[in-house]
């Protein structure tokens, strides 16, 4: 067997609150069109099932997983309500006025089976992407799109906190094998 040799960084890359906020922004505004969040599967009367139906109601596995890659929140899930029971239990706070990369809430509307709402990221400039049902994917729309009522509620995580990153020391050289 030939072994790799994996070249030594000539610097090590360290995060800091604004690189990973500037990330953050950018990843949200890269997944519109992408159809990696239409599908969660689970388990429902021993059936495996989509909950997400194909992606026509995605929007909460949408945010949440975005949220949870960046760990500011504890998990991904399937409805609006468990989100934001998530994101108060990681100190997101609802606030009055928007800003690039808050979440945002839209009123309920009545649907097929009831009342449900809607959730979604601001980027800013009017903009919003959330998952839309007909598309299956998120889409960059007005911050008041016309199939929701009003904004209802936005959330923001007052400080940026990177947790427990703690860069490694530097190394010397490494192998792969």
């Amino acid at each position: 067997m030939n072994k790799i040799i994996v070249p030594v960084p000539q610097f090590v890359v360290e995060p800091t609150a604004e690189t990973e906020f500037k990330t953050y922004l950018q990843m949200i505004k890269n997944s519109v069109g992408t159809h990696m969040f239409r599908n969660l599967f689970v388990m429902r009367d021993g059936q495996v099932f989509d909950a997400s139906g194909n992606g026509q109601r995605s929007c909460a596995f949408f945010v949440s997983s975005i949220l949870v890659i960046f760990k500011k929140i504890g998990s991904f899930h399937k409805t609006v309500y468990s989100t934001i029971k998530d994101l108060h239990a990681h100190g997101w706070v609802e606030v009055d006025d928007l800003r690039p990369g808050d979440v945002i809430i839209w009123e309920p509307i009545e649907g097929e089976n009831g009342a449900y709402s809607h959730i979604g990221f601001y980027i800013g400039d009017d903009t919003a992407v959330s998952a839309s049902d007909t598309a299956g994917a998120p889409i960059a729309h007005h911050k008041n799109q016309t199939n929701w009522t009003e904004i209802a509620r936005v959330y923001r995580l007052p400080e940026w906190k990177l947790g427990l990153y703690t860069p490694p020391p530097p190394l010397e050289g490494a192998e792969l094998l």
